[in-house]
């Protein structure tokens, strides 16, 4: 038991996680492709960018800008070009007035906003490029940019949350098998299933070895056992049904095996009548740690016990005789 649940525990959580971490690792990408393409908006629609764009100049402003920004939104980059490609601010202050490197701006010269990954000159990144337009004129673009390696380490982050969440209940979960495990063990007697299994097996074979009726009930008079000579007198008596589940006080109420549960007392070689056949009944509860859990009966036909003493009787007189002839011989 505590194998197969450790099992189910194993595999389904493998695959929670597995789904829960590449849902999250989609997620984070997201989330980061939609956090620089809000930055470049932002920065689009900014006076600075536009004003210097408007006046072809690169001045401090722009730089002091998107520098500020740049550090409140731990992005690697944040670029402002105008529609040669020539940068208007960079995060190194040398290669502002250069070309822009990456070979996937073009898109942005022709007014698409859209993300992308390319290599740059401080390495592979996620790129957002926004136009900037002052009506219907294009100035320049914005490209807002955060480095592979760091979304990893974001996505790598995420993913620890859930390796750990799937960790912890896994713990759980075999801590909780070992405890089922032991008390289902402990209800069974610290018997395994094949043990339990045998048991059955032989009571079944001394209920059906032995020549008395035995019926037993539970605790709501139910009939839980019978063995076929019980059942042979049942249908001798005229009951053809099977006992097993009935209630004892509706289907046999001349066993008065209620009144064993309710009195908690037994009674013994006691005459009754089942149907047309008399029989002779003892009976008693069963009791399992000071509790009434049912009760069992044991009878068998009056005629069969008369004749048994009949003729216990007369080996008993037939002795007596031979004792008498041979103490007079």
């Amino acid at each position: 038991m505590t194998i197969l649940i450790c099992i189910v525990l194993v595999v389904s959580l493998a695959l929670t996680g597995v789904f829960a971490g590449n849902y999250t690792t989609h997620q984070t990408r997201e989330h980061q492709a939609d956090k620089v393409m809000s930055i470049a908006r932002s920065v689009s629609w900014s006076e600075a960018v536009q004003e210097s764009l408007h006046n072809e100049e690169a001045d401090e402003h722009v730089q002091a800008y998107t520098r500020t920004v740049q550090e409140d939104t731990e992005v690697e980059y944040i670029v402002v070009m105008n529609m040669e490609g020539l940068r208007f601010s960079h995060p190194v202050q040398d290669r502002i007035g250069e070309y822009f490197v990456g070979n996937d701006e073009s898109r942005a010269f022709t007014g698409e906003s859209y993300t992308s990954i390319a290599e740059g000159t401080l390495g592979e990144s996620l790129r957002a490029f926004v136009p900037v337009w002052s009506g219907d004129e294009q100035l320049g673009v914005v490209s807002v940019g955060i480095l592979i390696d760091n979304i990893e380490e974001e996505v790598l982050e995420s993913q620890s949350v859930v390796f750990f969440g799937t960790l912890m209940g896994l713990l759980v979960g075999l801590l909780g098998a070992l405890a089922l495990a032991q008390r289902v063990k402990q209800t069974m007697h610290g018997l395994e299933p094949q043990e339990i299994a045998q048991l059955v097996k032989e009571r079944d074979a001394m209920l059906a070895s032995v020549r008395e009726g035995i019926i037993a009930v539970n605790d709501k008079g139910e009939v839980v056992v019978a063995n076929e000579e019980a059942k042979e007198y049942f249908q001798r008596a005229g009951f053809m049904k099977d006992p097993i589940g009935e209630q004892i006080d509706t289907f046999l109420p001349e066993l008065g095996m209620k009144n064993i549960i309710d009195n908690e007392k037994g009674e013994y070689d006691r005459e009754e009548t089942l149907g047309s056949i008399d029989i002779i009944i003892s009976r008693v509860p069963v009791i399992t740690d000071t509790k009434i859990v049912g009760a069992v009966a044991t009878f068998r036909e009056k005629t069969e016990l008369t004749t048994l003493i009949d003729q216990l009787t007369d080996a008993k007189t037939y002795a007596e005789t031979c004792v008498s002839i041979h103490t007079n011989l």
